[in-house]
């Protein structure tokens, strides 16, 4: 994926599909953001992810990515379900 693409993503849940030169197959792994606006990424199936990462490091492994839940749809899930008590 390129850094344009990468910085395009809205923050959530993710489906990754990774590149076959890097192994292939997919994960579930959260897209989230630091204080400089550079997203990051880690794999429910990382044992340990990356404290420093710059654009495209494991962006390059990255085939595509399919949004699986954003975190607004996730917020609008726990204030509707808080809104019940």
């Amino acid at each position: 994926m390129t850094s344009a693409h990468v910085r395009q993503l809205p923050l959530g849940l993710y489906r990754i599909t990774w590149k076959a030169s890097h192994g292939g197959g997919q994960s579930l792994g959260v897209v989230g953001m630091r204080k400089n606006g550079q997203r990051w990424l880690a794999c429910s199936n990382w044992v340990m992810a990356p404290l420093v990462e710059k654009d495209g490091t494991v962006w390059e492994s990255v085939r595509n990515v399919k949004l699986v839940a954003s975190n607004v749809s996730m917020l609008n899930r726990v204030l509707a379900g808080a809104s019940k008590y």
